[in-house]
């Protein structure tokens, strides 16, 4: 079972690297859906209801984001923007490059746009008030009713293991797997292998 301490120092680091990478190469859309996928995900630990989607997005900025989240309607974060992004690749307004504020604005057109980095700095920023909070012990139950969730949700994935059975795989990525969130180490010294080659001789 993943701890708070786990959670912090390996979970909340990958999405402090990961965002860190995108917003250092201008990889936009990917960036905005990340961060917005984080929140929502951060904000169920506040809800308690691992399908709340905006509810917890919303619960999170209210939890986290202090006076920033007036800047952030989450109807408008929502349908537009997320909505937009995860379901059809292109946001249902604008994602730009850039450290404007307020992060999102009306252009004369009428078209929404979001900057992606000033939503990106603002998650980051947050993320300082999330660790903090995780010390109520209300939240460090919920916590651990999450993970033991995604933890049970893993197990029962493995089911489809023999449909991957002749494709390439994975040995030794980290000791402890969070969802899909492991594959953020594949490039900490961690080579991909064919079912071909000798573990025994796989050196990590």
């Amino acid at each position: 079972m993943v701890t708070k301490e786990d959670f912090i120092g390996t979970y909340i680091r990958w999405m402090r690297s990961d965002i860190e990478a995108m917003k250092g190469n201008n990889i936009n859309f990917p960036l905005a859906l990340s961060v917005l996928t984080y929140m929502e995900f951060l904000g169920s630990i506040f809800t308690g209801d691992p399908n709340g989607d905006r509810k917890n997005a919303d619960e999170y900025m209210k939890e986290c984001f202090g006076d920033e989240r007036n800047n952030y309607p989450i109807e408008v974060l929502w349908d537009v923007f997320r909505n937009g992004l995860a379901h059809e690749y292109f946001a249902r307004g604008g994602v730009a490059n850039g450290n404007e504020r307020p992060a999102i604005q009306v252009g004369t057109d009428g078209l929404k746009v979001l900057y992606a980095k000033t939503l990106a700095d603002d998650f980051l920023e947050s993320l300082k008030v999330f660790e903090t909070k995780l010390n109520q012990d209300k939240l460090n139950t919920r916590l651990d009713k999450m993970i033991k969730k995604i933890d049970d949700l893993t197990k029962e994935h493995k089911k489809y293991e023999n449909q991957l059975g002749s494709n390439v795989f994975a040995a030794n990525i980290v000791s402890s797997v969070f969802a899909g969130i492991a594959v953020s180490e594949l490039n900490n010294g961690v080579r991909l292998i064919t079912k071909d080659e000798s573990l025994s001789d796989e050196t990590t």
